[in-house]
């Protein structure tokens, strides 16, 4: 939160909770599809990681609209695709990771548009 600043840690806070959950259970459940560079986590978990957090952050965005630094829908589909691909990324522990690498994320394409 202190180098990025609030809006875009709450995006990283809300991959790393909705997200990571989402992924978790998908992929446990129904995870068959291993991705290549990562056999511990499954395409299905992918798609449940950027299914949950995009829309736990489009939903914020509607009662929150002051967060919105830019479409709160392309905002939306930017944090569940980067934080989908950073949580597959192998690491000892991905719960620091998710949240700097979204927020980042979000932060360099608001600096671009």
């Amino acid at each position: 939160m202190v180098i990025l600043g609030l809006p875009y840690a709450i995006f990283g806070l809300f991959a790393v909770a909705i997200g990571d959950c989402f992924a978790t259970l998908i992929g446990k459940f129904f995870g068959k599809h291993k991705i290549p560079w990562n056999k511990d986590k499954s395409w299905e978990g992918w798609i449940g990681f950027f299914g949950g957090t995009a829309f736990s952050v489009f939903a914020l965005l509607q009662f929150m609209p002051q967060f919105a630094v830019f479409n709160p829908l392309w905002l939306a589909v930017i944090a569940g695709i980067a934080g989908a691909f950073i949580e597959t990324i192998p690491t000892a522990n991905d719960n620091s990771t998710i949240p700097f690498g979204v927020g980042f994320v979000i932060w360099l394409v608001a600096l671009l548009i």
